[in-house]
């Protein structure tokens, strides 16, 4: 295929509009052509994947092309060289997502922006990789988290921390996740949230796993959590009080994808409330 063809290719996706009537109407086309998954970190992506995979078999599912900015310089110059899979779900941008894509389906998981940045500096906090490990660059955020503390995490402004901490997500549905410079990001992010079909919202698991069975035809498990890293921030008050003061300075640094989560929450209402 010529890159023409292949320009040619990738402008084939159908527009979906979102639900604006009571009608809801099914779409199975990622069984056919395929399911592009933008897995947000700490947002129940972990679960959802392995309900997911199933649905495709191996072969068909995509190597691990990115989950932090190292692996996403070292691939971004190659990235056509992943195309011809029909399942992609990982930490993976928008740059991937036209690299790859065909006839691709979108979806994406949420998560409040200042919980899931908590979860995420827990997440960093309690792995246990080796510190004689954490002055590996790429480990840099887990440093932070290990031997800086909360505060030192959540308000840093060195990039290889705000990478993680500032619109993240509305980066990676408009860019990518692991680059700072997003121009036009709501625009963008925007765009593509319409063509969605379904996403999930953690804290709406019921209405979320209902809108699956109603808009992709998948019967979700009513068992999607987040990994036991992460569960274990319920166990912690102290670090829960420190960060509540911290809470509209993360909502603040995060403004645009606190407006996609709530674009998010708006419309798993009115799919909800359709007869």
């Amino acid at each position: 295929m010529t890159a023409s063809m292949r320009a040619s290719a990738a402008c084939n996706f159908p527009i979906r509009a979102p639900e604006t009537s009571g009608m809801i109407m099914t779409d199975t086309s990622w069984r056919e052509h395929g399911l592009f998954f933008f897995h947000c970190p700490k947002a129940a992506g972990t679960s959802l994947r392995s309900q997911f995979t199933p649905l495709f078999p191996p072969e068909e599912h995509s190597p691990d092309i990115e989950h932090d900015v190292f692996l996403h310089e070292q691939n971004k110059p190659r990235l056509g060289e992943f195309r011809g899979y029909k399942f992609y779900f990982g930490h993976f941008g928008r740059d991937v997502h036209d690299a790859v894509r065909v006839k691709h389906v979108p979806m994406t998981n949420f998560r409040s922006p200042a919980d899931r940045i908590f979860s995420l500096f827990l997440f960093f906090r309690r792995n246990e990789t080796d510190d004689a490990l954490l002055t590996l660059p790429n480990l840099y955020p887990l440093l932070v988290a290990k031997k800086g503390g909360l505060r030192d995490f959540i308000l840093s402004d060195d990039p290889r921390i705000t990478v993680y901490t500032r619109n993240h997500h509305a980066r990676q549905l408009s860019h990518s996740g692991w680059e700072l410079d997003a121009p036009a990001a709501r625009e963008r992010a925007t765009e593509i949230l319409d063509r969605m079909p379904w996403f999930y919202v953690f804290e709406r698991q019921s209405e979320s796993i209902a809108w699956a069975q109603e808009a992709i035809g998948v019967t979700l498990k009513a068992n999607v959590h987040l990994n036991s890293a992460s569960e274990r921030e319920r166990e912690d008050d102290a670090l829960r009080a420190e960060f509540e003061p911290l809470r509209a300075r993360v909502l603040e640094a995060n403004a645009l994808d606190l407006e996609l989560y709530e674009k998010a929450i708006a419309r798993l209402d009115r799919v909800s409330r359709a007869p």
